[in-house]
């Protein structure tokens, strides 16, 4: 994927992009690392969970919310983007719910490091109003208890424990602007749809290569726009555009490889994990693109799913 995406931008653009550095940095980082090793998935998720509560202090002291009531309703000051901000964030809780329920031995230090994310970044995520964040979070979570190895009895004690947690922040008030956005939508997912269907007129008109390869980074974005930068809002149009018919297949066999590469052992833990874990980006991809934007964050969070999926084939267990 390096390599194409490098090219595709040196070729139509003359560019030198941020996916590319990022890519490259994540490849670095796993060389480092034994993508089949347990103590280093503990380490990676002991690190996902600290990003997110470090995160949520800098919310929490910097980026307050500031209910301002205007011409446009109840606004959000503070942080400029909740929707990546909010998934970033998110990431540390799923992780630590995985590995407070996949852990057979935990000691009290991580345990209380993984309880603290679940909470302090379900408070952030309630305040920060991302309902992409939040749906991206929660479906995985669903997907995660609906299939992992666990009796009946401890899967109800842990529904009933979260519903538990969300009604006493309801009842804190942690949630409303969540609510009011999400009752003031105007129908097209704050704009994402008009974008969509801009792009994708646009799209129709460009020539037989371009659609195999792709317009590069800068081409993709003012696809549409008159040479305005618009962003899609969503990373299976975003590749498609921006590299192509062959980009999106590079794409989809990223986010699926994984599921497709732990088929056979789909009765295990492991297999439930690295199912979520892929179904956290899946999500996310829908309503943002941070793989073409070039986020670096996302890229580790992918190469924390290739341990998973390593550890589980290595152990054969």
């Amino acid at each position: 994927m390096l390599i194409y995406v490098t090219l595709v931008n040196c070729v139509t653009n003359m560019e030198w992009h941020k996916i590319s550095e990022s890519i490259l940095l994540t490849l670095l980082f796993c060389l480092f690392i034994d993508v089949g090793n347990e103590k280093q998935i503990d380490m990676m998720s002991d690190a996902f969970a600290i990003c997110s509560l470090v995160l949520s202090y800098q919310f929490f002291k910097y980026f307050s919310l500031t209910a301002v009531l205007n011409v446009s309703g109840f606004e959000q000051g503070g942080w400029t983007d909740r929707n990546y901000f909010g998934v970033i964030v998110g990431m540390g809780a799923l992780v630590s719910i995985i590995q407070l329920l996949t852990k057979k031995k935990i000691d009290v230090i991580r345990r209380g490091l993984y309880i603290a994310s679940i909470v302090v970044t379900t408070i952030t995520l309630g305040m920060n109003a991302s309902r992409g964040a939040v749906i991206s979070l929660g479906g995985s979570v669903l997907m995660f208890l609906m299939f992992a190895k666990l009796n009946a009895g401890k899967k109800v004690l842990i529904v009933l424990s979260i519903v538990s947690m969300l009604f006493i922040m309801l009842n804190y008030d942690v949630f409303d602007y969540l609510i009011y956005r999400m009752e003031n939508d105007d129908g097209t997912g704050s704009g994402r749809m008009i974008i969509w269907q801009n792009k994708l007129n646009a799209y129709n008109g460009v020539g037989v290569l371009n659609k195999l390869f792709g317009l590069g980074h800068t081409g993709g974005l003012t696809l549409g726009y008159n040479n305005v930068t618009t962003g899609f809002h969503n990373e299976f149009l975003a590749m498609l555009m921006e590299y192509g018919i062959v980009g999106l297949i590079i794409l989809l066999g990223m986010l699926f490889g994984p599921c497709w590469k732990i088929r056979k052992q789909y009765t295990s833990m492991q297999a439930p994990v690295v199912v979520s874990l892929c179904l956290y980006l899946i999500i996310t991809a829908f309503t943002l693109e941070p793989l073409t934007t070039g986020f670096c964050s996302f890229f580790l969070f992918y190469s924390y799913i290739i341990m998973w999926r390593n550890y589980r084939i290595k152990q054969n267990l």
